[in-house]
């Protein structure tokens, strides 16, 4: 059980981050965590530098879709054998969790209008599979 509640706790910290992306803003990869950079003029710089580019950013986004896509899945197998409050808590919360990055991911739209159909993938796959 501890292992699911790790595993929440990674997934709601990486939203608690992304939640407050603006248009404009951009993702960036590091140790193992996706954070925001604000538009401004250094953001290009580096993002040249640290080779970040938009076609990383999609990939980040659909391994961590994927990852809680399936910590959803397993949490739905278990649920029957439950009787802690705080996994029940953490499986309630899933739905709301889902929300925020469907949120995220339509706040990248307006940033990546071009983009608009990978990011309605993303999304599908989300609503989808979980």
């Amino acid at each position: 059980m501890e292992d699911i509640k790790e595993k929440y706790n990674q997934i709601n910290n990486q939203i608690l981050i992304l939640k407050e992306i603006k248009k404009g803003d951009k993702i960036y990869y590091y140790d193992k965590n996706m954070y925001l950079q604000p538009s401004n003029i250094l953001q290009s710089i580096y993002r040249t530098i640290s080779r970040e580019n938009r076609e990383l950013t999609f990939k980040y986004l659909e391994s961590f879709i994927g990852i809680y896509t399936h910590f959803v899945n397993q949490t739905k197998h278990i649920i029957k054998y439950v009787h802690d409050e705080k996994i029940i808590a953490i499986i309630n919360r899933l739905p709301f969790l889902k929300k925020q990055i469907n949120t995220i991911l339509t706040t990248l739209k307006e940033t990546y209008p071009e983009n608009e159909f990978t990011l309605n993938s993303l999304m599908e796959f989300l609503n989808s599979s979980c």
